[in-house]
């Protein structure tokens, strides 16, 4: 088993208690740094052969040491006390900073270091960094910055769905330094919600999916590195996919003026999750009454415009393919087809950040206007 502390970590969960275990030992092992001055912070490279002589001048794990010489090959130095950087950390750090360029990633190591203390060198404001894993892993605003812990975010959220559902059934979860996870479902609750879809396609001549195999689910995530907001997405799972039909509940890491923030700003939000399935209601009743006539090219059209690689959406193609038959199909079975392109990723082993990255890019296909890419003729890939 891979050691917890390391950059790639990464542990999936079919038990919720292990989850919500895991998420107290990474709270136990953390240590929240305020009031670091931004324009104080030093940046410093090493090269992976000092591994050993580092290890020894921080009084660190010399594999910790090895790990980050395998990726960011960074310290970083707050009053004094040298640390690890985390891969996590380093977009924080250009955050504050106040740099960006896909350039940053191609130069060595020294020159990023050079540059990143010639930025923090000017650079206004306190930080707030987050020592997990015996690694910095972010490096934040101290004044916008709120903490919501994991396990506080889980508890809330368990219970308000228990109260609203019914039975609430855990499928999968995980968690790694990017971000902690998880999906539920609610059997007990899926004829209520599916009732008004239920009236719409039973309208339709052909349909490329049962609806009776719809059961209501949601997607929850957050992250401590400033990188996610504490989210919960209401959508539908079918055949061991999530599809998503809104942008659910979010609530972002930040201090509010009036206060109103954190765990407790959540907490309401959170109670609006029932009204967030009825406006799924409407979302795939409106797909549900779009005829598209020219349904492979829309597929096509829409994959390429929300950033859908072919290889995950290769098999839903000929799925459609051998639906339409050359005719028309509803824009509800086409966003289906394409939204199974995450459990595509799932089977063929993509980490969960790609997986995330396209449930996310499936969603923007629900914000397009649909019948623009209805067109004739041939919509090729490349």
């Amino acid at each position: 088993m891979m050691d917890y502390k390391l950059d790639d970590y990464e542990a999936i969960f079919t038990d919720y208690n292990e989850l919500r275990e895991e998420t107290n030992k990474f709270m136990e092992d953390s240590q929240w740094i305020p009031g670091a001055i931004s324009k104080k912070l030093l940046i410093e490279a090493f090269e992976p052969i000092e591994a050993q002589e580092v290890a020894k001048n921080l009084g660190v794990n010399y594999d910790l040491v090895f790990d980050t010489g395998e990726h960011t090959q960074l310290l970083i130095t707050n009053a004094g006390k040298r640390y690890l950087l985390r891969d996590t950390a380093v977009d924080s750090i250009l955050e504050t900073a106040k740099i960006n360029g896909s350039a940053l990633g191609k130069i060595s190591k020294d020159n990023l270091a050079t540059i990143l203390n010639m930025c923090l060198n000017v650079a206004k404001g306190d930080s707030l960094l987050l020592l997990r894993g015996g690694k910095i892993c972010a490096c934040l605003s101290d004044s916008i910055y709120k903490i919501m812990p994991i396990p506080e975010l889980l508890d809330v959220t368990i219970k308000v769905l228990s109260d609203k559902f019914g039975e609430t059934v855990f499928i999968e979860g995980s968690n790694n330094y990017r971000m902690t996870d998880c999906f539920w479902k609610f059997p007990e609750a899926q004829g209520d919600i599916l009732e008004a879809y239920d009236d719409i396609v039973a309208t339709h001549s052909k349909s490329m999916f049962g609806h009776s195999g719809f059961i209501p689910a949601v997607h929850f995530m957050t992250s401590d590195i400033g990188k996610c907001a504490a989210t919960l997405i209401p959508g539908f799972l079918l055949k061991n996919t999530f599809f998503r039909i809104n942008d659910g509940i979010k609530v972002a890491h930040k201090r509010a003026s009036s206060g109103d923030d954190g765990i407790e700003l959540y907490t309401k939000e959170i109670d609006k999750i029932f009204a967030k399935f009825a406006d799924i209601e409407k979302t795939l009743a409106e797909m549900a009454k779009t005829e598209i006539e020219n349904p492979i090219n829309a597929f096509v059209g829409l994959c390429k415009k929300a950033g859908i690689p072919k290889k995950y959406v290769a098999e839903a193609y000929e799925d459609l393919e051998r639906f339409a038959c050359g005719g028309s199909v509803y824009m509800d079975d086409i966003y289906l087809c394409i939204s199974s392109c995450v459990g595509t990723a799932k089977r063929l082993g993509a980490p969960k950040s790609k997986q995330f990255e396209l449930e996310e890019n499936a969603a923007k296909i629900l914000h397009m206007q649909w019948r623009d890419f209805d067109v004739p003729g041939i919509v090729t890939w490349s």
